[in-house]
């Protein structure tokens, strides 16, 4: 079974368990959702989950970010981690909207990129969950460590695992693989998981 045979496989498997969800933040608005992105870095989604439930009573588009003082905005993120910096780049990123794209968040992987705090993996996830653009693949910790069990990609770097992904991923699954890979990791391990069962004959 070559690497196309066991994605086709294992999309199979997880498209019949876990069906199409959607992404695992909470939000309302579109801006909310970037926010929310950001935070997640190094952080559980159910502490971000916890954290916004406060935030974004305050904070729903991006005028409302560049109005809040910046203490303030740390008081409510310091237990994601890495608050500071979070807090830093989602002030700078609020300007950034306002005064370049109007206080709309622009609909592409370039302009996402150019703006402050927005790697790769953010923007796909905007692009992927807001519009269903698919441009790319998440690459997270449970996408890393699958892709590189299961031999999908020998790299530990997340751009390169990315586009390894991509040649074997039908793109109709781009936005769906790592949402799966999340949901398959957060199971509990079972003797005759298929999936492991799978990683067993490689």
């Amino acid at each position: 079974m070559n690497n196309k045979e066991k994605m086709k496989y294992i999309l199979t498997l997880m498209e019949k368990k876990y069906g199409h969800p959607k992404v695992f933040l909470n939000y309302t608005t579109e801006y909310q959702l970037m926010v929310a992105v950001i935070l997640s870095a190094q952080c559980t989604d159910k502490r971000v989950n916890i954290i916004t439930k406060e935030l974004f009573k305050y904070i729903k588009t991006p005028f409302d970010m560049e109005n809040m003082d910046i203490n303030t905005l740390k008081q409510y993120i310091f237990s994601c981690g890495f608050y500071n910096n979070k807090a830093k780049n989602l002030k700078l990123n609020a300007h950034e909207l306002i005064t370049r794209f109007n206080g709309v968040l622009p609909h592409n992987m370039d302009d996402l990129l150019s703006l402050s705090g927005i790697g790769r993996k953010t923007a796909n996830v905007l692009l992927y969950d807001l519009w269903d653009i698919s441009v790319g693949i998440v690459v997270d910790t449970h996408v890393k460590r699958l892709s590189n069990e299961l031999g999908f990609s020998k790299s530990k770097n997340p751009e390169i695992i990315e586009k390894d992904l991509m040649k074997i991923t039908p793109k109709k699954y781009w936005g769906l693989l790592s949402k799966y890979f999340i949901l398959h990791g957060r199971q509990k391990c079972t003797s005759d998981c298929e999936i492991c069962a799978l990683k067993k004959k490689i």
